[in-house]
């Protein structure tokens, strides 16, 4: 770490000592830039061609070229998402330019630099790469940062829980990302070239700590391919948001939006400001944020996403190049959508009493929960949801040391947590089903149980619970169940039933940094790039239950109270004042700490071999050593020998009658691990110039996928054992493309064909022991195999009207697929089934489309955006399918002058039920093991889903200034 600040102390000293004015002649280049509509185009990039010097518009379109040679010049204008205009210009100047650049969705001439060794076109490069304007965000509205992606071919995104928890994957590489406990597994979300964390696991993900907003300049997303090389860790793809920078003029923008999602309101601003810090604008900055409080589109009667962040950078420009400050503190509080009763396999329908925007989500309560032992007390209230905060400071400069040498280095730091405070497992169950009692710690605790609404003490219902027989010992076995009272709501959906909460507590805390070198040497016609990844994130993990509880079934439900008359005429209190049982039980209490350091080495070689062909190759060497401390632990000594119908140990609180507190987990025995995988990628490919506005290219890599913590956490917990002698292994990613591109007046298309390969997918099967605890099983490798093809085009019909259309055709298999099964035995005799090997892979479509038709003219637009997501199995054992759907989407705006414009958007206008996730039928545990439901056996059974957010409007103003 040391060496890494001194390397650039040392290069910033220099660069700032060679910082000297030119002796030439030179002047200034002044004019203003609009879009097809006239309103000023803030962010447009003005380059002097065939040098460096170039700079962006301010927030009313205007711009300041200084230190131009007098004499003749060309001078590139362009925008993402706008075609790029070339005009010869000369100096001194006669007067200031005005230039309208014409929509043009997608560009082939934009520069990129993700996924690639130096900055180049898209259609000069081998890369399946699309980028996405900053106005084609503000006109779509979406709701996260995932939703922009669905602009991006050949990319599955689930946003249907909300603004985190998305899932997140590309060509079918999708077997461990399919859940959102882990949604980003193979690609790497980035902010500005460097990812957003380098660690995911479950429930720890870089969408928890990244949010769009008026900050965001554009998006790069790179399929596949180079993302092998230039991705930490992330075969699957980079996707790349690109913040603003200062501008030589100060100017911004400012958002007001207001909207209705679902049943609940939504309130945000957003601010960007920059300008120049010095006369002579090489001091620039920017600044901005947001802040927004949401209800959520299924409101549970709190707000489901409330925070902000705050991020800005200061650069310091020179004639070759730049040094740029930057930091961002995000501070976001968000909840998440849990799964609804539905109906029909068919055709999912909400069940009776049932809509999408029903909310099953447990209300405010607030008390202390004995975590690991009955000593530390951790306060609990699920209103709290996840809170997450990032503290990131960072360093990026580049350089042309000279014409055809140059460097680029990017270092950050970061400070991250998250206090989780949620339900889970929220599914209907039955009173007379004995998975309730074990959730509950009343299994085999036997008398009258009385359940009354919290708050009210409304009489509710009556179970009698009695033992069928004796055991040798004297002691009463066996269940037998009669409800003998039922007052409870929303027994449509399940008779007997309520709603089962179980309260999770998990706390999250890291400590990153990251750097990431880049030296470009060009020789003729050939460029070498060598590079070196650096990173290493400290984790301290502590995870366990807050409770169970039970709530009735109805939109926006209230805790149930319950209370025992056991065999022996003793009165007991089952839940506590919240209306919470089995406080700190019902699952293992986990404490993990450990590092994981990583170091990368990769080459990058490009050769134009001629004006039209050229060809690239790279390697990536990557170190992964992750080391440190695992642990999970189980019911506390006492509660484990007391026997519940003859009670004697009063928990936490002492009294026996109180049983809420009595069968805590207690933390457990501490098992440590020192792991290193070194892995190896490669990537080829060419590319060739048909035409000057025509190319095809083909790529073929192999990366490597290193497993993230879920693999240490869930292997190396259960005992030394499995930390000593179970290694991790790496997923391989072999995948294949042929592009052609092409760019006309009205037209520009990129179609590829691509295949994937996924290899060693390690899975693991939850299941219940013959004691009816749950386990994890041990790893089983597995494989995937895709074909498909990606089209993205737009074409401008009219020179008001443009059609812009990303699809995927595709097919994928479960080639080799293997899952554990379990018999009474329990882990005893688990055993592989092969049997789902050639089956359907889960959950990837055939076919995803996404077209929007835009009419603009003059200061006004409008817009009909058209998603259709395809069939696709439910499961790898192809149990069902889950049917295709179309969602409608609507937006227009208007530019009341150059400074201020409405839009308005309606998301999902049909109300469309589309099924994004779902759950098996049973309720807890069943629910939860989706892989084990191998058939429909009772069509008209009851399952559970994640609908796509139902209708949302949203009204939003914008201020230039």
């Amino acid at each position: 770490m040391n060496q890494i600040f001194t390397f650039q102390r040392w290069l910033l000293l220099w660069l700032l000592a060679g910082a000297t004015p030119a002796l030439a002649q030179t002047g200034t280049l002044k004019g203003n830039i609009t879009d097809q509509s006239g309103a000023g185009l803030p962010g447009a990039t003005v380059l002097l061609k065939g040098t460096t010097n170039g700079v962006s518009t301010d927030a009313n379109g205007s711009f300041t070229l200084t230190n131009v040679p007098n004499g003749a010049h060309t001078l590139v204008i362009s925008s993402v998402g706008l075609l790029t205009q070339t005009l010869s210009v000369s100096v001194p100047q006669a007067r200031p330019l005005s230039v309208k650049l014409r929509d043009d969705l997608k560009q082939l001439d934009d520069v990129i630099v993700t996924g690639v060794a130096d900055a180049r076109t898209k259609l000069e490069s081998s890369v399946a790469i699309s980028t996405i304007s900053a106005k084609q965000v503000e006109m779509q509205a979406p709701v996260s940062a995932a939703d922009v992606l669905k602009n991006v071919p050949g990319v599955f995104v689930n946003s249907a829980l909300g603004e985190i928890r998305n899932v997140v994957y590309s060509r079918g590489v999708s077997a461990n990302s399919t859940d959102a406990d882990k949604g980003y597994y193979y690609v790497s979300l980035q902010e500005d070239g460097l990812p957003v964390t380098n660690i995911t696991f479950s429930n720890f993900g870089p969408d928890y700590f990244y949010r769009t907003d008026a900050t965001m300049k554009r998006l790069e997303a790179v399929r596949g391919g180079t993302a092998s090389i230039f991705g930490a860790n992330a075969p699957g793809g980079i996707f790349n948001y690109v913040s603003k920078t200062g501008q030589d003029k100060f100017g911004g923008e400012l958002r007001l939006k207001y909207g209705r999602e679902g049943n609940g309101n939504y309130y945000r601003s957003d601010l960007n400001f920059g300008g120049a810090l010095s006369p002579d604008g090489k001091w620039t900055y920017n600044l901005g944020g947001f802040y927004r409080y949401s209800e959520g589109a299924r409101n549970p009667g709190y707000p489901l996403n409330v925070g902000g962040q705050v991020k800005g950078n200061l650069t310091r420009n020179f004639d070759k190049g730049f040094v740029r400050f930057y930091g961002k503190y995000l501070n976001d509080r968000n909840g998440w959508f849990e799964f609804i009763p539905v109906k029909d396999f068919e055709r999912p329908t909400p069940a009776p009493g049932v809509s999408n925007t029903t909310s099953y989500l447990p209300p405010p309560s607030t008390f202390d929960v004995p975590f690991g032992s009955a000593t530390n007390l951790q306060s609990f209230d699920p209103s709290r949801l996840a809170r997450s905060r990032d503290y990131a400071a960072g360093l990026e400069f580049q350089y042309d040391l000279s014409h055809d040498f140059s460097i680029r280095n990017n270092f950050k730091y970061s400070n991250k947590d998250i206090n989780w405070n949620s339900s889970a497992q929220v599914y209907p169950l039955g009173l007379d089903n004995a998975n309730l009692h074990n959730l509950f710690g009343t299994r085999g605790i036997y008398g009258t149980y009385s359940l009354t609404r919290h708050g009210s003490n409304e009489p509710l219902a009556v179970l009698d619970y009695q033992p069928t027989g004796t055991s040798a010992a004297g002691l009463p076995t066996g269940d037998k169940f009669a409800v003998t009272q039922n007052n409870l709501p929303g027994q449509g959906v399940l008779q007997n039933g309520v709603v089962t909460q179980l309260g999770l507590i998990q706390l999250f805390k890291t400590q990153e940094v990251m750097d990431q070198l880049l030296v470009s040497k060009k020789l003729n016609a050939m460029t070498f790039t060598a590079g070196g990844y650096y990173g290493r994130t400290h984790l301290d993990y502590e995870s366990g239950r807050a409770g169970v509880g039970l709530t009735t079934i109805e939109n926006q439900p209230t805790m149930i109270d319950v209370t025992l008359r056991d065999l022996n005429g003793n009165t007991r209190q089952v839940t506590n004042g919240a209306g919470w049982g089995n406080l700190g039980g019902q699952g293992a209490h986990q404490e993990h700490h450990m590092t994981q350091d990583q170091k990368a080495f990769f080459l990058g070689y490009d050769w134009a071999i001629t004006d039209k062909l050229n060809v690239d190759a790279g390697a990536r060497y990557e170190h992964i050593r992750v080391f440190g401390t695992a642990s999970a632990g189980g019911l506390n000594a006492a509660a484990t020998a007391d026997n519940q119908n003859r009670p004697t140990y009063g928990g936490v609180d002492g009294n026996p009658l109180t049983l809420y507190d009595n069968k805590f987990y207690s933390y457990g025995p501490v098992f440590s691990f020192d792991k290193v995988l070194n892995t190896l990628s490669y990537s080829g490919g060419l590319n060739f110039k048909l035409t000057p506005q025509t190319a095809i290219y083909g790529r073929y890599s192999v990366g490597k996928k290193a497993p993230d913590l879920s693999f240490y956490i869930g292997t190396y917990q259960a005992s030394q054992y499995n930390a000593d002698n179970i290694a991790p292994q790496a997923q391989t990613v072999q995948q294949a493309e042929i592009g052609f591109k092409t760019q006309r007046r009205n037209l520009n298309l990129f179609i590829t064909p691509f295949y994937s390969q996924l290899s060693n997918i390690y899975t693991f099967t939850s299941l219940v022991d013959e004691n009816l605890k749950p386990y994890v099983s041990d790893p089983v490798y597995n494989r995937i195999t895709t074909y498909g093809v990606e089209v993205e085009g737009d074409y401008n019909i009219l020179a008001t009207l443009n059609l812009r259309a990303v699809a995927t055709v595709q097919s994928s298999k479960a080639t080799n697929w293997g899952i554990i099964r379990s018999t009474v035995n329990g882990r005893a005799d688990d055993y592989v089934d092969y049997s789902y090997s050639g089956n359907k892979a889960d959950n990837t479509p055939n076919l995803m489309l996404n077209v929007t038709g835009t009419y603009t003219r003059d200061k006004y637009y409008t817009y009909l955006g058209w998603k259709f997501m395809g069939a696709r199995p439910a499961n790898v054992a192809n149990a069902f399918t889950l049917p295709s759907f179309s969602q409608f989407d609507l937006g227009l705006g208007y530019n009341v002058s150059s400074k201020f414009s409405l839009s308005g958007n309606i998301n999902n206008l049909l109300q469309s039920l589309g099924i994004m996730s779902w759950a098996a039928p049973g309720g807890f545990p069943l629910a939860g093991d989706r892989q084990g439901f191998v058939r429909v056996a009772d069509p008209n059974a009851t399952y559970f889903a994640i609908l796509v957010q139902p209708r949302s409007y949203y009204l939003t103003g914008v201020y230039r200034f």
